[in-house]
């Protein structure tokens, strides 16, 4: 007998697997907080050169006392963009030696190249002719109308300093990349609940820790290290989930999941909106993570790997609790057949290079993989993106968490009927659509840009869904 033949005795998804999923899904939600957080923590302010005293000071002598915008419109320089937009320049202020020269031409302290000082009100624009720029030299201003603090506005990460906030993220993703690795390893090793334990106390841990970061690269380091656990925890969750349920029920626990993933995006869109000051958010969101602690007496190990590995006693032990709790008679004998089995069930040590002992499974690890790396890209850079579609931040991410559903609901009711491929294929031909006319769309048409950013996240989204249940169901249990 098979484990699978024995959990359509026990119920393939009967009330102890639906207790052990919702467990499960309450993980996931923590961690969308966890993995997407940085699109708030990392929002980037509207920004400004701060204008150092000098200007203030001449201005004052030459044309009297002048309004913070009347400041700011005669010594940052305004760019024009190529809808005809005016807006300040957020890196560059005017050079102070070329600006006093500028602002006396012409008679008297009213004059501005040649363009006369209305005393209520000194245009954008106003201030032209043989100006140069330089850099910030006191540092920027951040506006807090919408954020009150972020990484961006504490680290001051704009302008020639933005390359850390890109090399934060990449290092956080770096991290999440060798989470997975490493967790398929030691879970593989040692057990999914082991890992899953350890990785998400620790993940708890760092995401508490980031908030102390008194510079970018404390920041960055920590951000990493939280990058490896929150691999670590998504994989080994989701893993534990799909070996508790039966066959015909793992698409419908997989595609559950990644629902629930989605769900977290509207959680974290409220507790940043509540919550402005990313220190602040970032307790908000690692603070509940200390609850998983309880999962050591709630979260069983997985069957299915206590097999592999010939821990039959365990597993007795854990089968006899889920007849009991889904109110199953075991017929006496059943688990001596389920122990004899030799399929899958093999106490041999298996390596990532299994994966490429033959040439087909090799071929199949390595297109599983570049679709792995295609949806990982896709889905994050349209997400990690929320800020640059424009309009609400808040609102446009929570509507990029709830796209998902509907796609995964067309996914459901089309995966059987056309087969795993050709639903992977349709939902990234959907996803690259929607993102290639979202970005070529002008400025103007925002509201349509975001339209098709929503249709490129349903199609990635089940797409991601679709990927997952394939890499499970695909890989014999010794091998995930």
């Amino acid at each position: 007998m098979h484990y699978d033949d024995l959990l359509v005795i026990l119920g393939e998804f009967g009330a102890y697997q639906k207790r052990q999923y919702l467990l499960i899904c309450l993980v996931t939600i923590s961690t969308t907080l966890q993995t997407l957080s940085i699109v708030f923590y990392g929002a980037v302010p509207e920004h400004h050169c701060k204008v150092p005293d000098a200007y203030v000071d001449y201005l004052n002598v030459n044309y009297g006392n002048v309004t913070q915008d009347e400041l700011l419109n005669l010594t940052i320089p305004w760019i024009q963009d190529d809808d005809g937009t005016l807006h300040r320049s957020s890196c560059n202020i005017y050079d102070y030696e070329k600006w006093t020269e500028n602002l006396e031409v012409g008679s008297g302290a009213h004059f501005v190249n040649n363009a006369t000082k209305d005393e209520s009100n000194i245009t954008p624009g106003l201030v032209k002719g043989n100006m140069s720029e330089v850099a910030c030299p006191e540092g920027r201003v951040y506006s807090q109308e919408v954020f009150t603090a972020t990484i961006v506005s504490d680290f001051d990460l704009t302008c020639e300093n933005k390359v850390f906030l890109s090399t934060c993220k990449s290092i956080f993703f770096v991290g999440k990349l060798a989470g997975a690795i490493l967790s398929g390893i030691i879970s593989d090793r040692f057990g999914r609940r082991p890992t899953f334990l350890f990785s998400v106390c620790l993940q708890t841990l760092s995401g508490t820790l980031v908030m102390l970061s008194p510079n970018i690269f404390v920041y960055t380091v920590i951000y990493g290290i939280q990058g490896i656990f929150e691999g670590s925890v998504f994989l080994t969750s989701y893993t534990i989930g799909m070996e508790f349920v039966g066959k015909s029920k793992r698409k419908l626990a997989g595609f559950g999941n990644m629902a629930t993933f989605s769900m977290g995006y509207c959680v974290l869109s409220l507790y940043a909106y509540f919550v402005r000051d990313w220190r602040n958010l970032a307790l908000t969101v690692s603070l509940p993570g200390l609850l998983y602690c309880l999962y050591y007496f709630l979260f069983p190990e997985s069957v299915r790997w206590l097999l592999a590995h010939g821990r039959n006693q365990e597993a007795e032990v854990i089968i006899n609790k889920v007849a009991k709790v889904n109110k199953v008679e075991l017929e006496q004998g059943i688990l001596e057949k389920l122990f004899e089995e030799k399929s899958e069930m093999q106490t041999t040590l298996h390596t990532p290079i299994d994966m490429f002992r033959t040439w087909d499974r090799a071929k199949i690890t390595l297109n599983i993989s570049f679709n792995w790396v295609v949806n990982s890209i896709v889905y994050y850079g349209i997400a990690l993106n929320t800020q640059g579609l424009g309009g609400n931040i808040y609102l446009n991410f929570a509507l990029l968490g709830l796209a998902e559903l509907p796609g995964f609901a067309f996914a459901l009711l089309l995966l059987d009927r056309i087969g795993r491929r050709k639903m992977s294929l349709l939902l990234l031909t959907i996803a690259g659509c929607g993102c290639i006319v979202s970005g070529v769309l002008p400025a103007d048409l925002e509201w349509l840009s975001i339209t098709f950013a929503l249709i490129g996240k349903v199609g990635i989204g089940a797409s991601f869904a679709v990927i997952y249940l394939i890499t499970a169901e695909t890989f014999p249990t010794v091998m995930r």
